[in-house]
């Protein structure tokens, strides 16, 4: 289960395709539902920025 303040692996991909253009790593600000589809708000610490990602794009780093 992701929640707000997770450190998370985020990929963005060329639309339709499998094809991933960028990656990197963030912190998940917030989360919304759509309908269906859960949307995660990132900071993307490689661009210092803050970008909406769908679930199926991000996967949690794992604290070991």
């Amino acid at each position: 289960m992701l929640c707000t303040g997770d450190i998370i692996k985020w990929y963005e991909s060329y639309g339709d395709i499998c094809v991933i253009k960028d990656g990197g790593v963030g912190m998940i600000l917030s989360k919304e539902k759509h309908h269906k589809i859960k949307i995660y708000k990132i900071y993307r610490i490689k661009h210092n920025d803050i970008m909406s990602f769908e679930e199926t794009d991000i996967e949690k780093i794992n604290k070991e």
